[in-house]
């Protein structure tokens, strides 16, 4: 079976890049190499093929990991190939249409989203990332660039942006982020992080899972998510990134949907909430282009609320016997409503609400657990499911899941 590898998985632990989310020093970098440039470049010294089965022998440790996607450019070997397994030396490819021999001595690596960096300049970075239409847009991400803050970064989508500035000059963009130099300011939309320490900002994966536990990112071209803790228990879990969306006909709804938190204060102590982002009073932000949205539809407004997403989000974790009897979970499409009306405005991909309750088979929050990894029932799609609310309570958690599965059928 050849398996997608249009959506792809990085983990922070992932040879060359080794970093934790308090690693703040390290993210400029560890973004590129998994949104542009990929990472972990490594030369096969012989392959073997078996039917459409590849394998890639390097002679020496390579440090890759089954279900990442491995970029080949050699003659009979050109694109992108999910990882099937691996041993310390080896790994296989599925490969379609294989050739009959493959000569070593050429050059592999993890690929990336397939996002282009167009601006670098210090502590910002701007990537020419697709809409779900397949049109560009241009990504800005502000890094922070106060070692001793704790870690965020400020992101502005538009359709434009000036190539001498670096600013997004798209009017309908999100203004408030669109020139930042800083993710500092208080009251900043954002990917914000917990812990405020200089101590961290280049710690290793090993270093910091202790404080800050698993972390990993999920993407394509047209999406990202990160599924990580940015603070220590009982510090609370958000969920942030890019979601792809397909909205009413607006050319101010003709953009992804950033997910952030918008704090009032800025970051140069640690994080001031017990609150995720997707909980109530959890300063959650979710915006497209200039337009503040939430995921529910309840008559309240409040720009800092992302909806009324609190769990428990049904009354039993599974379905009930009289339907299926292998403790199956469902899950629902993210739906988009406008902040000020409460409006539909439409639907996020690649990103599902489970019907999670306050039982035992919902997920255990911590940060060794979360993200959990469970597959579809249908096509036996790996899913990671990742939590937002209020400490380790199940009552107050928000749970949604990222498949890793094709955003767009035919790209």
């Amino acid at each position: 079976m050849i398996k997608q590898t249009q959506t792809k998985l990085f983990n922070f632990a992932d040879t060359d890049l080794d970093l934790c989310p308090g690693s703040k020093g390290k993210f400029p970098t560890a973004f590129k190499k998994m949104l542009a440039i990929g990472y972990n470049s490594k030369i096969v010294s012989s392959a073997t093929i078996d039917g459409n089965q590849v394998t890639l022998d390097y002679g020496v440790s390579h440090g890759y990991a089954a279900d990442r996607v491995l970029a080949i450019n050699t003659p009979g070997l050109i694109g992108e190939f999910y990882i099937d397994s691996v041993t310390s030396n080896t790994l296989t490819i599925t490969v379609s249409d294989a050739p009959a021999s493959i000569i070593g001595g050429f050059t592999t690596k993890i690929a990336p989203l397939g996002w282009e960096l167009v601006y670098e300049l210090n502590n910002i970075h701007i990537y020419k990332m697709k809409h779900i239409d397949d049109t560009d847009r241009y990504v800005r991400m502000c890094f922070q660039n106060n070692a001793a803050h704790r870690n965020a970064i400020a992101v502005c989508i538009g359709k434009t942006f000036d190539a001498e500035t670096g600013f997004i000059n798209d009017p309908l963009a999100l203004q408030s982020t669109a020139a930042v130099a800083t993710p500092n300011q208080a009251s900043l939309p954002r990917w914000d992080g917990y812990l405020a320490t200089s101590s961290h900002n280049n710690y290793t994966y090993s270093q910091g899972y202790s404080s800050y536990g698993k972390a990993i990112i999920i993407g394509s071209i047209y999406h990202i998510a990160l599924l990580m803790t940015f603070g220590a228990e009982p510090q609370p879990t958000n969920i942030y990134g890019i979601f792809a969306a397909h909205c009413h006909t607006y050319d101010a709804l003709d953009y992804p949907v950033v997910v952030a938190r918008n704090a009032n204060s800025n970051t140069s102590n640690s994080g001031d909430y017990n609150y995720g982002n997707f909980y109530s009073g959890g300063y959650g932000h979710a915006s497209i282009g200039n337009i503040s949205v939430r995921f529910d539809n309840t008559s309240s407004a409040n720009n800092r609320y992302l909806g009324q997403m609190n769990p428990p989000a049904s009354a039993v974790s599974v379905l009930s016997t009289a339907l299926d009897t292998f403790n199956t979970t469902t899950a629902k499409p993210l739906e988009i409503y406008e902040m000020a009306t409460s409006q539909y405005l439409g639907c996020c991909y690649g990103v599902y609400h489970c019907m999670f309750a306050n039982d035992a088979n919902a997920p255990t929050i911590s940060i060794t657990n979360l993200p959990v990894l469970t597959t579809d029932i249908d096509f036996n799609n790996q899913i990671y499911i990742f939590h937002s609310g209020s400490g380790s309570t199940k009552d107050r958690a928000t749970y949604l899941a990222f498949p890793l599965e094709e955003i767009k059928v035919g790209y």
